[in-house]
């Protein structure tokens, strides 16, 4: 009972995180204002939709394989989200002269 409570409370809470962040991809106006709303769709919200399927099936092999998802994604999102940001600020020419970088400053 408890555990089914929690399972769901976590799915919820994830769902919500993953529309917050859809809705952002939709209204900022920035390629990497955007990136940054489905980066924290991607962890947060995988994580804590993860986390409540792992509490509802208990533990076992669905359990592992979930984590491990979870955790090849907490890995590879952050290197993609840096890949995606710099190839941005050496395209886009048309960026805002208060940003927080350099001219043509790359962020290796």
């Amino acid at each position: 009972m408890i555990r089914t409570i929690l399972g769901g409370t976590l799915i919820a809470l994830g769902l919500l995180v993953t529309a917050v962040a859809a809705l952002g991809l939709f209204r900022l106006d920035h390629v990497l204002k955007r990136m940054h709303a489905t980066a924290l769709a991607d962890t947060m919200g995988s994580l804590l939709t993860a986390l409540g399927v792992i509490l509802l099936c208990g533990p076992g092999a669905q359990a592992l394989k979930l984590l491990a998802v979870v955790v090849f994604l907490w890995l590879t999102n952050p290197i993609m989200s840096h890949l995606i940001a710099n190839t941005e600020l050496l395209t886009d020419r048309d960026l805002d002269a208060d940003r927080e970088t350099g001219e043509g400053e790359l962020l290796l």
